[in-house]
Formats: C-alpha cells, structure tokens, sequence
C-alpha cells in the first residue's frame, strides 16, 4: 500500500468514528441530527407535522344509515375474506338430501334391530329362568328318586329276607313231613297227604320222598282223587 492511500484509509477512518459517535449521541439523548452542532449543516431539518383534526366517529346506527348498499350487497361484502376458509361441498344439494334421507334410514332400522335385541335377550332371560326352574324340579325329583330307591333297595333286602327265611322253615317242614310220609299204607298216607295241603307242598313233600316211595303214594292218590293228582303232577314238573 503507497503513503497516500494509507492517509486516505486514515481519513475514512476517522470521519466515520465522528459520524457515529454523533449518531450515537443523538440516539441516546433523543436531540434530532438536525439540532447537532457541526452536522447540522448536513442533515435536513424534521418537517413539520400538522396537528390531527379531533373527529368523532359515528356510531353503529349512523354508519349503518350511512352506507347506502343493500343488504345483499353488504352479506356478500361481508362474507368475501370467509370464502378464502370455505372448502366447496362435493355434493350438490339433492344429494345431500339424499344422503341425510338414507342416514335416517339407517337409524330407524338401527333402532328397530336394537330393540328386537333387547325383545330376544328379555326371552332368553325368561328361557333361562324357565331352565333353571325345570333343572331344580329335575334335582328335587332326582333326589326323591334316589330316597325312594333307597327304601326300596332296603325293603327288598328285607323282603329277600324274609324269603330266605320263609324258604328256610319250609325245607325244614318238608323235610319233616317227608319222614312222616315216607312209611306206611300208601293209600292212608296219601289220604292224609291230601288233607289241608295245596298241590304244591304236595309236591315238595313227594319231592324229598325215594322214587319207589313217590309212585306209591302218586297212584293212591290217583285212586283217591284224580282231579287233585293231576294237579300235583304238574306241580312235580315245575319244581
């Protein structure tokens, strides 16, 4: 760099820390540039501001006398800057009729399906009810079922007892008639049979007599009373 451009860098240097230390000072003290000594000279003065003219404004009643637009005039005016927010409906009017007549549809059979719901979940309930009382009918007819079973099973071992025991003294009394009967005339001896007996103890008594024995007394009794041998016979043959 030459000497003279470093005096005029200087230079520039310098006027520019006096602009603003001036500017500076001015901005702190709230003086105009054009009230500065020494700068006064370079800046314009502040032109001067009239006083404003204090007016009243009207009312809502006078502005709307005042304005002369009709009233469709003033609703379109109005409702320009909203249009911007607007999105235009993709459905023209017959169809959102249309839509809202279908969507009402809808409700109406919603309505309709939710109380036959109800109406069915009501008779299930009843259904239920009914079960249950049918179930606890069944309990109470099984358990007296089983009480019944339970005293028929023990009347019946003691029915099978008695029956042992009934079978018990009738061995025991046929054995002894057979000793009565196994001696003797045999035409007494089935007399004698024959006298308060049914076929049967007829039978059993002939029954633990030997072979020999038994048609002994078996033609007697034939001799004595045909119709009662027949009966004893067949007696014979079942036992």
């Amino acid at each position: 760099m030459t000497p003279i451009s470093k005096i005029a860098a200087m230079t520039l240097g310098g006027v520019a820390i006096t602009v603003g230390s001036y500017v500076t000072i001015a901005a702190l003290t709230g003086t105009p540039m054009s009230a500065l000594a020494g700068v006064s000279a370079f800046v314009p003065p502040e032109p001067e501001v009239s006083p404003v003219e204090n007016r009243e404004l009207p009312t809502i009643d006078e502005a709307v006398d005042q304005d002369r637009r009709g009233t469709v005039q003033v609703y379109e005016a109005a409702s320009t800057p909203l249009r911007a927010f607007v999105m235009e409906s993709p459905f023209t009017g017959t169809e959102m009729q249309a839509l809202e007549d279908r969507l009402q549809a809808r409700l109406v059979e919603l309505d309709r399906r939710e109380d036959a719901l109800s109406a069915r979940e009501a008779e299930l309930a009843r259904s239920f009810e009914h079960v249950e009382s049918m179930y606890a009918e069944l309990e109470q007819l099984r358990t007296s079922i089983l009480q019944e079973r339970d005293g028929l099973e023990s009347r019946a071992e003691e029915v099978e007892a008695d029956a042992a025991a009934q079978a018990e003294r009738e061995s025991a009394w046929v054995e002894s008639a057979a000793t009565i009967y196994a001696e003797g005339k045999a035409t007494t001896s089935a007399a004698m049979l024959l006298q308060g007996k049914d076929a049967r103890q007829v039978a059993l008594i002939l029954n633990e007599l030997d072979g020999e024995r038994r048609r002994d007394l078996m033609e007697a009794i034939h001799s004595l009373d045909p119709a009662r041998f027949t009966e004893v016979e067949t007696a014979l043959r079942g036992l």
